[in-house]
């Protein structure tokens, strides 16, 4: 998986929003931004094996989240 968009096809917009016990319009707005908050990353990792989505861990959300992030970073740093 290589964004969080991915990390929600993965599991499916409906799946995801019953696993984080929101509407799929949330879910929808979530992949259209390219982020997920970190406060539901430990719900899709506890619920991934029961999904058939392997190589979630927190490694992979904080990896991703830097990746999203870095442009800004360099932006603010120049």
């Amino acid at each position: 998986m290589d964004s969080f968009s991915s990390v929600i096809d993965a599991f499916g917009v409906k799946a995801v929003a019953e696993i984080l016990g929101v509407k799929e319009s949330h879910v929808r707005v979530m992949k259209a931004r390219g982020s997920i908050p970190a406060e539901y990353w430990g719900l899709l990792i506890e619920a991934a094996s029961n999904h058939g989505v392997i190589d979630l861990d927190f490694a992979l959300f904080r990896r991703l989240r830097a990746e999203k992030f870095a442009p800004a970073a360099r932006e603010v740093a120049a």
